[in-house]
């Protein structure tokens, strides 16, 4: 997936389902030869490894405890560890569209969620 691809899927508020079938239509295969799904769409387009960021430290456990999920303070950012796919601004436009990324503390997810809009 190209950034002009990337760039104008977002632009027009395509689905990342819509965008899946997009891709499959065109005769596009993801990296593991395989068709476009939804979750590989979004996976691609939410993941910081496609503009050439390295995230750890999102998890962390010690051994007989339970995994625990750190905050994104807590997390290691290594930017241009890898060649990136597409530049930022693009990963940025989609990532702020897409309604799967969001993520809430403790307390907004008690909330009704017409509270939350």
């Amino acid at each position: 997936m190209s950034c002009a691809a990337c760039t104008e899927c977002s632009s027009d508020g395509r689905s990342e389902r819509e965008i899946a079938e997009t891709l499959n239509a065109e005769g596009h295969l993801t990296d593991l030869e395989r068709p476009w799904s939804r979750a590989s769409v979004h996976q691609v387009l939410t993941n910081e490894k496609y503009i050439g960021n390295n995230v750890y430290n999102k998890v962390s456990f010690k051994l007989k405890h339970k995994r625990v999920v750190n905050p994104r303070e807590m997390w290691i950012r290594a930017e241009g560890a890898y060649p990136a796919m597409w530049t930022r601004h693009c990963f940025c436009a989609r990532a702020k569209s897409s309604t799967r990324s969001q993520h809430f503390t403790d307390a907004e997810l008690l909330r009704s969620p017409a509270r939350r809009a």
